[in-house]
C-alpha cells in the first residue's frame, strides 16, 4: 500500500490555512490598527483587559483600579483604523517579547515560529512513522513469502 502524498493530508492543509492567517495578521498589523477591550466593575474595583495588534505585534494589557463603579457593569468595545503613513512598517522584526508592568507584547514573527516549528515537526514525525509502517509491511510480506 502506498502512502498518500503530503499535499493530501488534512493536517497539512489546516496548517497552511493557520499559517496564512498568521501571515495575513502580521501584514495587516503593519498598516492597520485593531483593538478590542473588555471592562468590568463591581462595587470595589474596575478592571479592564485590552488586546490590540499594531506595528508587527500583538499587545495584551490589563488594569485593575480601586474605584467605585456600578455593580456588575461589563462593557465590550472595539476599534480599528489606518496607521499614519510614517508608522507603516516601522519595524519588520520588532522585539520578540516585550513585558511591561501591565502589558505583554509578542511580535507576529514569534507567533508564526511558535506555530511553524511544532507543525513542521509533527509533519516530519508523521511522514517518518508512515514510512516505517510501509517498510514493516514490505518486510513482513517478504518474510511470509507473498
Amino acid at each position: 500500500m502506498s502512502r498518500r502524498p503530503l499535499y493530501r493530508w488534512k493536517s497539512f492543509w489546516l496548517g497552511v490555512i493557520a499559517l496564512g492567517f498568521l501571515a495575513w495578521a502580521a501584514l495587516r498589523s503593519m498598516t492597520w490598527y485593531d483593538g478590542l477591550s473588555w471592562q468590568h466593575s463591581d462595587a470595589k474595583t474596575l478592571g479592564a483587559i485590552y488586546s490590540s495588534q499594531i506595528s508587527g505585534g500583538v499587545r495584551i494589557s490589563w488594569d485593575n483600579y480601586d474605584a467605585f463603579g456600578e455593580d456588575g457593569m461589563s462593557h465590550w468595545s472595539e476599534e480599528s483604523g489606518f496607521l499614519p503613513f510614517d508608522d507603516y512598517g516601522s519595524r519588520l522584526f520588532p522585539a520578540g517579547l516585550v513585558m511591561e508592568e501591565r502589558s505583554v507584547q509578542i511580535a507576529h514573527w514569534v507567533l508564526i515560529l511558535l506555530f511553524l516549528i511544532p507543525w513542521a515537526a509533527f509533519l516530519a514525525w508523521r511522514w517518518r512513522r508512515l514510512t516505517r509502517e510501509r517498510e514493516n509491511e514490505r518486510a513482513s510480506r517478504i518474510l511470509s513469502g507473498d
